[in-house]
């Protein structure tokens, strides 16, 4: 590509808005890192952490912090007998395939089901990005599948699915079928998530961290979080991936973002780790994706064809009146995402506001109420007004989820609303568990919402996904700083 002049323009320049070319990170090194650097060196500190546990057996090579996303490889050590793979039938893919889809929206599939459904079984060699995921798909088949002739290839697909990412992440598929183009991107990303969810189930976090983190990478590096953006000179469009063909393929963008974002979130709060995707007017990540919608809508082309969005996230964290936020779409994919960002924001906010604000003045003022202490320190009284913005958008939400009859919902969307409702109650208890023995209030609101969240999950199948937070993860889940 030939070189173009900066216009200096943030928080990206002209020239690499308008650019065509895939996973462009415009960066200023005078604001810090940008946002696919954070990632990309948490990146390279899992893959550190992985070589520690797994010596120099470990599938994932030293990279230097800064190395592009698109770059990344994970060599397969795997050196699978052909007398197993010659025992994959047809007929056993085609069984594994149904299974999947039987739950595929239970593990967080977020591609057209159909498309994939009708692509699947006529997926060449030669595209590997989409046989990355093809076999992602079976092995996850494998892993639910309740009969014993199907479960024992479980390791052999997963050793093909680690092994078609690889390729599919190293830029190295044959001519014509690269990770460039929009679906094989999106192929990728869409394994990537369902290998993180699968290891996250299986108790394996570290890795699951690894490619969660590599997903969010991917789908920011794509533009996917800039879908819509009120910059943008398409609709859906993106600076790596171009105009969506359709649609369903629009569809395909703005919910895969959600759904990796949020899964970012939910296991970024469980490990109460520092948040790696910070929305931010200025510095940060400016997220202007409008919340998702059921794929039907996508299908049904019922998006509103002018629909712009603008610090999507952002704007719903400051929105304590309701009123930007009160034409977001009513799906329960919306409902899922907001959930998981009251969840990281409270998990964040609650620590901060006790280890920042509260236990500073405390000893300074040891006497003196909650009330007096806040009214003596403007930082304290700037850190409760935060705290108590984020208390009243959960309430919102809570109050919002209440009114919501499960009846007029199939039984498989009724669950991931009662997901949603959950979460959100669990982020009350991450905000005010710090204060419980403090202030009644705090006290209060985590009784109340520690009731309502075990109502909602008593009500729940005991051996459902229950979004990204599986049955592994509830006791890291509800309180702050639990033990591993």
């Amino acid at each position: 590509m030939d070189s173009q002049k900066c216009d200096g323009e943030r928080p990206s320049c002209g020239p690499c808005r308008r650019s065509t070319e895939q996973f462009q990170d415009c960066e200023y090194t005078d604001s810090g890192a940008t946002q696919s650097q954070i990632l990309q060196e948490q990146i390279a500190v899992l893959e550190s952490r992985l070589q520690q546990l797994q010596g120099q057996g470990s599938s994932l090579p030293p990279r230097k912090p800064t190395e592009d996303a698109s770059a990344i490889q994970l060599h397969e050590p795997y050196r699978s007998g052909t007398s197993l793979e010659d025992t994959i039938t047809p007929q056993i893919k085609q069984r594994l395939l149904g299974i999947f889809i039987d739950h595929a929206l239970d593990i967080g599939f977020f591609l057209n089901i159909d498309r994939f459904a009708n692509s699947a079984l006529n997926t060449l060699p030669t595209e590997r990005a989409r046989n990355a995921l093809l076999n992602t798909a079976y092995l996850w088949a494998t892993h639910l599948s309740t009969l014993e002739e199907l479960k024992h290839y479980e390791s052999f697909f997963l050793k093909r699915a680690l092994a078609g990412i690889s390729q599919g992440l190293s830029g190295t598929s044959s001519p014509g079928t690269s990770v460039s183009r929009s679906t094989d991107i999106l192929s990728v990303i869409q394994a990537e998530y369902l290998i993180a969810v699968y290891y996250f189930r299986n108790v394996k976090i570290l890795e699951g961290k690894y490619h969660m983190t590599t997903a969010m990478s991917l789908a920011i590096s794509a533009g996917l979080h800039t879908i819509r953006s009120l910059e943008s000179t398409h609709l859906g469009n993106s600076a790596a991936l171009g105009p969506p063909a359709d649609a369903i393929e629009e569809g395909e963008r703005i919910t895969a973002f959600w759904a990796i974002l949020s899964l970012n979130y939910c296991w970024t709060a469980i490990d109460s780790s520092p948040s790696n995707v910070v929305p931010s007017m200025r510095t940060g990540l400016r997220i202007d994706t409008p919340w998702p919608e059921d794929m039907e809508t996508y299908v049904n082309m019922d998006i509103q064809p002018h629909l712009n969005a603008g610090h999507t996230v952002l704007r719903f964290l400051t929105d304590v009146s309701g009123t930007y936020d009160s034409g977001a779409p009513l799906s329960w994919r919306t409902f899922y995402a907001k959930a998981s960002i009251l969840f990281e924001q409270a998990t964040h906010i609650g620590s901060k506001h006790w280890n920042s604000t509260y236990l500073a003045l405390l000893e300074a003022y040891p006497t003196q109420s909650y009330a007096d202490m806040v009214s003596r320190s403007p930082n304290t009284a700037r850190s409760s007004v935060e705290f108590s913005t984020l208390d009243s958008l959960i309430i919102r939400f809570t109050q919002t989820m209440s009114t919501i009859h499960p009846a007029t919902y199939s039984p498989l969307i009724q669950k991931h609303l009662s997901a949603a409702h959950f979460l959100a109650h669990i982020a009350c208890i991450r905000l005010h568990y710090s204060f419980v023995d403090q202030q009644a209030r705090s006290r209060q609101r985590v009784i109340d919402s520690a009731k309502a969240a075990t109502t909602i999950i008593t009500r729940m199948d005991g051996n459902s996904f229950i979004g990204p937070i599986t049955g592994v993860s509830l006791p890291y889940t509800v309180f702050p700083n639990t033990s591993r």
